[in-house]
């Protein structure tokens, strides 16, 4: 036993140092414990302030940069060094200094984000109540609905001190003016589409169905006040002005062809009459232009309004024309002493007589 005791010994020793070695190495590795706990203070500040930010309005697209260096931040470690704790210390020195500096710049962002967003919710205001103006003077009732929305969305941005309160200035100004944008167009549509039914009407077609459909397009366009009923009000113009034009690709031709043949009938009565007849001839190579083309809308109406106009032209010429025939068949037929007095009628009392039968037409 006394053989062995000397080994037993160094196997104590060895142990002893192994032990005191290992503490030495834990102390030193954990750096000044005032500093360690300013880092913690720190991180905790930071995250406060991004908690803050959130909470006002700041977008997490603005806070993505800071919120991505501070995981890079929280993901390193403190170094391992033996026999001194000045490595540690200025690693989370250097903590501190970074969890610092992050806040900063969020509190930066804080206050960067409430100016930005406050211009532009006043531009965005100011866009809305100025297309509302434009639509009011344009003569639009349906503007009516959007008077109050404007008045509110003032008052709310007279209130507004955050930015999550401007960008929903912004948004309810944003949707108004896309919804007053979509007015005019849907406003269009629905132009088009009563000119469609004018046009089957025209050619004396059965528009009941189409009749009931503008009905109901007019209230629901009267209503409107969001962008998404503006684009269900278009998306049911488009179905059925689809429809009438199918109608009208088949029936309006040979209607239109018909109405071409009367038209072509009074300007071959103007010549007969004497009249000039060049520029409802020229009127007539239009019109047919435009049904060769299938422009079948404007056709009709611009149809109309040539048929209109050389309605009573044609009229005066036919009571010019009756009138004389008048006078000359009286002339052969009455005596001759009345014949002397129907001659002696001057150009005033011709005139006269014309008028009445104008009249009478």
């Amino acid at each position: 036993m006394v053989h062995y005791q000397p080994r037993r010994r160094s196997h104590q020793v060895l142990s002893l140092m192994s032990v005191t070695l290992l503490l030495l190495v834990m102390l030193s590795a954990c750096g000044d414990p005032q500093v360690q706990s300013n880092a913690s203070t720190d991180k905790a500040a930071l995250d406060k302030a991004i908690a803050h930010a959130q909470s006002v309005g700041v977008p997490d697209t603005l806070l993505h940069p800071i919120l991505n260096q501070e995981n890079k931040i929280n993901n390193t470690n403190e170094p391992v060094t033996l026999f001194s704790t000045q490595p540690a210390t200025d690693y989370y020195s250097n903590l501190a200094r970074n969890y610092q500096t992050l806040t900063v710049q969020v509190r930066g962002l804080e206050s960067q984000a409430t100016q930005q967003y406050g211009h532009q919710a006043s531009i965005d205001l100011k866009d809305f109540s100025s297309i509302l103006s434009q639509r009011q003077t344009q003569g639009f009732v349906e503007a009516q609905n959007f008077t109050n929305t404007l008045t509110q969305v003032q008052n709310e941005m007279n209130q507004a001190q955050l930015p999550k309160q401007f960008i929903q200035v912004s948004q309810k100004s944003q949707q108004a003016t896309q919804a007053l944008r979509l007015l005019g167009t849907a406003n269009d549509e629905l132009t088009s589409f009563q000119a469609l039914i004018k046009t089957l009407k025209s050619s004396n077609l059965d528009t009941t169905a189409l009749d009931q459909q503008e009905t109901e397009d007019v209230q629901q366009f009267r209503q409107a006040t969001t962008p998404a009923d503006f684009n269900q009000i278009i998306k049911n113009l488009n179905a059925q002005s689809q429809t009438a034009n199918t109608i009208s690709t088949q029936a309006v031709p040979y209607v239109g062809q018909f109405k071409l043949g009367q038209f072509q009938a009074s300007i071959d009565k103007v010549k007969s009459y004497g009249g000039n007849a060049d520029q409802y001839q020229k009127q007539y190579d239009a019109d047919k232009a435009l049904l060769d083309s299938g422009n079948f809308v404007k056709f009709s109406a611009q149809l109309e309004q040539n048929m209109s106009d050389i309605r009573v032209p044609l009229l005066q010429l036919q009571a010019t024309h009756d009138v004389n025939q008048l006078m000359d068949d009286t002339k052969n037929w009455v005596m001759p002493t009345s014949t002397m007095m129907i001659g002696m009628v001057n150009p005033m009392t011709r005139h006269m007589i014309i008028g009445m039968v104008l009249y009478m037409i």
